[in-house]
């Protein structure tokens, strides 16, 4: 739970380093990659917590929605691998 807090922290100051100057327009990418990741841990977190309970989607449970979206979150800015693959040919210039 430290670790997810950690590195949402982390995450909140590299989104708002990127807002700070247009010349890192790059860190969106970056912060893409990070939050979606963050998503897929957070829900584990919540399942570990909650327990199978945690896969019924409830109004009182707002952990269960981490759960079911954490995939999603994924895929809806672009897969995981393709935000690695603009990563890896713009910020650090490798070839295609």
């Amino acid at each position: 739970l430290v670790d997810v807090w950690a590195r949402t922290y982390m995450l909140r100051l590299t989104w708002l380093r990127s807002f700070a100057s247009q010349e890192n327009a790059w860190l969106s990418q970056i912060v893409k990659l990070a939050a979606s990741d963050i998503q897929k841990s957070l829900g584990n977190v919540g399942s570990a917590i909650e327990g199978s309970a945690s896969m019924l989607l409830s109004d009182d449970s707002v952990m269960s929605k981490h759960v079911l979206y954490a995939v999603g979150t994924s895929i809806a800015g672009g897969t995981s691998e393709i935000q690695k693959n603009i990563i890896a040919e713009r910020v650090l210039g490798m070839p295609r």
